[in-house]
């Protein structure tokens, strides 16, 4: 069992681009930073669990294996990016049975344990897909499309105000172009693909797009008519 020892952040620190402008004020460019959380952790022994020096390294060396999903107990439909990479303390003193302590540090973004799927289908080469999941900031846009008929020769995507474009292609039933705009919190780098394969040779308009709950996400395609499926992972900050 993990508890938080230290009393509970429930946001982290937020810092913005603020640039002052002549004669007075200032102006905010860009995207909002979220910056790290930390927290004392206390891992003590499950019942009939001996919390020797063996429980201890075994506990210890999962920890610190690198980043991984904090899922908290009373909130398991979220995670947090984190890491344990500080010294931890073991023993009696933090718990009589035996005990560890360690500091977390986590992100300073808190996400949706279970994505989000959204479907609709073009009617004259256009689709319309209303981002309705739970987040309370936009996130990255995963979709795919699949040719259902016709030749597929552009496509276009947009969201948020912004627009990814593609020309160039010859999609038709049973192929699929997946474009993911990346997400850095997770480690994930933006993908375009077709059947798989890199396709950013096609891109004519390039944008990493995310999508504000409630929003609209819209599909176009030239030549024929497609399937269109959009994921969304919720997220939070803190």
């Amino acid at each position: 069992m993990a508890a938080f020892g230290d009393s509970m952040a429930t946001g982290s620190a937020i810092a913005r681009s603020e640039y002052d402008l002549p004669g007075g004020g200032s102006l905010i460019a860009g995207d909002a930073a979220y910056k790290p959380i930390t927290r004392t952790v206390v891992i003590m022994p499950a019942d009939g669990v001996q919390a020797d020096d063996a429980w201890a390294r075994r506990i210890i060396a999962w920890l610190t294996a690198g980043r991984g999903r904090l899922i908290v107990r009373h909130s398991p439909d979220t995670y947090r990016i984190a890491q344990f990479d500080d010294a931890p303390t073991y023993g009696a003193k933090i718990w009589p049975l035996g005990g560890i302590q360690v500091k977390c540090k986590m992100q300073g973004l808190c996400h949706a344990s279970h994505a989000t799927g959204l479907t609709a289908a073009t009617s004259g080469g256009k689709a319309s897909i209303t981002a309705a999941y739970a987040t309370a900031l936009a996130a990255p846009l995963d979709v795919t499309i699949a040719p259902t008929s016709g030749t597929i020769t552009a496509a276009e995507i947009r969201t948020g105000g912004k627009a990814l474009a593609l020309g160039g292609l010859t999609l038709t039933a049973g192929h699929v172009l997946a474009y993911f705009a990346g997400d850095a919190h997770q480690g994930e780098a933006a993908r375009l693909e077709i059947d798989g394969a890199a396709c950013f040779d096609r891109v004519t308009a390039w944008a990493q797009l995310a999508a504000p709950p409630g929003g609209a996400i819209e599909v176009t395609v030239t030549g024929g008519e497609a399937s269109v499926t959009a994921t969304l992972r919720g997220r939070w900050p803190g």
